[in-house]
């Protein structure tokens, strides 16, 4: 590996993360237009590449696919992977949200295990200081045993200090000394070996080797993160341990599904039977205000008992609709959320407190869904009737 770093023209550095930590927008502001993207060879994976230059030199960048770990066997995690412990990279930047500090150091200690040269790169430190959030950035440093810059890249503040530290890595000035769980032999690494050894040989041992790392990356953020709102961050472990725990998550988990059975059979045709209820006293009033302006019925018809009447009674089953598109959403997150949490009822842990990622992720989706069903199936019904 280091003779093929010695041959290179242009050495080459990796940007690895959690999607939605602002991996891209470094990549975007480090790189300008001098950019391209393609696909990986033979894959259908996308993969960025751009140049760009500290001091005069020149460093090719390449933006690794957003995962949430590298231990897994999906394709982005496994391309992710091999870059890293092939020896593609002079050097990895780890990218961490410092607002979800936890969940970020996840993939960063994965990353660790495959490469010595990395520099964690801890963004949205604005969004971080307006949160109430501080993070001992030199405890980190030490905990991880490698370099931490801080930046906020919607700003494009901190991008030379990246530079710096990525220059002073490249040209050896700087070597950096992970301190590591243990996963994989040191004689594998740099190998694909380490890939498989990092990745487990059977789901139990994947599993196992998962949890090892969500219980570095607390212990670690328990020590460098401070949340200036000491109440409202105990509230929120609180509940967040009661929606994660093993048998209180799966009590609560067993009341929702009860809750959504109910409410699919019964309970959302009481909203359903007011709507229609509100709905049938307006067409009356409708009929009558055609009838005095003598209307001809084929226009009152048309728009009274044709669209008005369809857009009531698509609009009166909307709450059996919206309960199916809220359960969709749900689904559509076990698998994001999953990746970050071997333990317990895993659709429902993370590596951040359960109600704030709920209120990130959840919600937009159901918007989105409930806008779906709204704008493909009203014409249908109108079409039909």
């Amino acid at each position: 590996m280091t003779k093929n770093r010695q041959t290179k023209a242009v050495p080459v550095a990796a940007l690895a993360g959690n999607p939605n930590v602002g991996k891209s927008t470094i990549f975007n502001a480090l790189t300008g237009m001098r950019q391209h993207t393609g696909n990986w060879p033979g894959k259908t994976v996308a993969l960025a590449q751009g140049m760009c230059s500290y001091k005069g030199e020149e460093i090719r960048l390449v933006d690794l696919p957003g995962t949430y770990a590298l231990v897994s066997k999906s394709q982005e995690e496994t391309l992710a992977a091999g870059f890293i412990s092939g020896g593609e990279a002079d050097c990895v930047i780890a990218v961490c949200d410092a607002t979800s500090l936890e969940r970020s150091l996840i993939l960063a200690l994965q990353v660790m295990e495959l490469t010595d040269r990395v520099i964690v790169c801890v963004n949205l430190m604005d969004e971080a200081q307006k949160q109430g959030i501080r993070l001992d950035l030199a405890a980190l440093s030490f905990e991880l045993g490698v370099p931490v810059v801080a930046v906020s890249a919607g700003r494009e503040e901190g991008m030379q200090e990246l530079l710096e530290q990525l220059r002073r890595i490249l040209d050896g000035f700087e070597e950096p000394r992970p301190r590591r769980l243990g996963v994989i032999d040191a004689s594998v690494r740099g190998t694909q070996a380490a890939v498989l050894a990092l990745q487990g040989g059977s789901e139990q041992a994947s599993d196992a080797i998962a949890s090892r790392f969500v219980r570095r990356a607390e212990e670690i953020a328990g020590r460098v993160v401070c949340e200036e709102n000491e109440k409202a961050k105990a509230r929120a472990v609180r509940a967040d341990r009661m929606l994660t725990g093993r048998f209180t998550g799966g009590l609560l988990l067993g009341a929702l599904l009860g809750l959504v059975f109910w409410l699919t059979i019964q309970g959302a045709n009481v909203p359903s039977a007011l709507l229609q209820r509100g709905f049938d006293t307006v067409e009356g009033v409708l009929w009558a205000v055609a009838d005095s302006f003598h209307a001809p019925f084929w226009l009152s018809g048309a728009l009274i008992a044709g669209v008005y009447q369809t857009t009531a009674k698509v609009v009166s089953v909307m709450p059996l609709v919206s309960l199916f598109s809220a359960a969709q959403a749900m689904a559509l997150t076990k698998g994001e959320v999953a990746a970050t949490s071997p333990k317990g009822l895993a659709f429902l842990g993370s590596g951040e407190p359960f109600i704030r990622h709920s209120t990130v992720t959840i919600w937009p989706r159901v918007m989105v869904l409930l806008g779906m069903n709204i704008v493909s199936v009203t014409p249908l019904k109108i079409l039909f009737s």
